[in-house]
């Protein structure tokens, strides 16, 4: 769900730049038309599978990073951004209006009040999680348990769970401070805050990257697997790079 979020987000902001660019052409040639009925597509289809991944953590991303450029839009007063915006929320909306329609709105409403017998257990096995978190943290405060060994470290300290139970806390600041320490969680945070003063120094360094970085960080509080997984990691990075080398203009 994470990665559809993300993704999402890249191809509204593909649909902003190429109506950018069209609103500048006199003439429209075939193939920006055929870009342009691509870039809407594909969002149509990665938003209703965003949508029925039934991921809270990836909505909440999605959500995070369309009010970014929300905001971005009416701050930079970019007229292109806030009718792509405009017209991708009705368009977001009524295929909302669709799916509830067509399908048991149960199907959502049980993951947003989380009130089910499988969904109260998921949010106990979380917590519980963070809680296993907090005790290798505080035992291994300075050096951590190792780069990639949250799990047998858990099974070093429980070892009559069931194999499924090993798994890393779905809370990317918390796998990064259990594994790599205090020192090493507090350079992390170090680096995410110089990244963040060189695009929050000034409004007029505020850029459109950021739309790519909130879901992320979101995202980041709900699962590990931008620290636990290749794909992950490289999507991390990625983004954060993005927000360095987006056009202010």
């Amino acid at each position: 769900g994470g990665f559809l979020a993300i993704v999402l987000m890249v191809t509204i902001m593909a649909i902003w730049q190429l109506r950018r660019r069209l609103s500048q052409q006199t003439e429209f040639k075939k193939a920006d038309i055929y870009l342009n009925i691509f870039y809407w597509f594909s969002a149509a289809m990665i938003f209703l599978a965003l949508l029925f991944s039934f991921s809270r953590s990836a909505w909440l991303g999605l959500a995070a990073g369309f009010l970014y450029l929300l905001i971005y839009a009416f701050l930079k007063k970019l007229k292109d951004l806030k009718i792509t915006l405009v017209k991708l929320a009705v368009f977001f909306l009524l295929s909302l209006g669709f799916s509830l329609t067509a399908f048991p709105y149960q199907l959502f409403t049980a993951r947003i009040t989380a009130q089910g017998r499988l969904e109260q257990r998921s949010l106990i096995e979380r917590q519980s999680a963070v809680a296993d978190a907090k005790e290798l943290v505080k035992n291994h405060l300075w050096h951590g348990v190792g780069l990639a060994n949250y799990t047998k470290a858990l099974q070093e300290k429980y070892r009559n769970y069931p194999g499924w139970a090993y798994q890393p806390v779905h809370n990317w600041f918390w796998l990064v401070a259990a594994e790599l320490g205090l020192i090493g969680f507090l350079l992390a945070i170090v680096l995410l805050v110089f990244l963040a003063k060189r695009n929050f120094s000034s409004l007029g360094r505020l850029n459109s990257g950021w739309a790519l970085v909130l879901p992320l960080l979101a995202i980041s509080f709900f699962d590990h697997y931008f620290w636990t997984l290749f794909f992950g990691i490289c999507f991390w990075w990625l983004a954060w790079v993005i927000t360095l080398k987006t056009d202010n203009s």
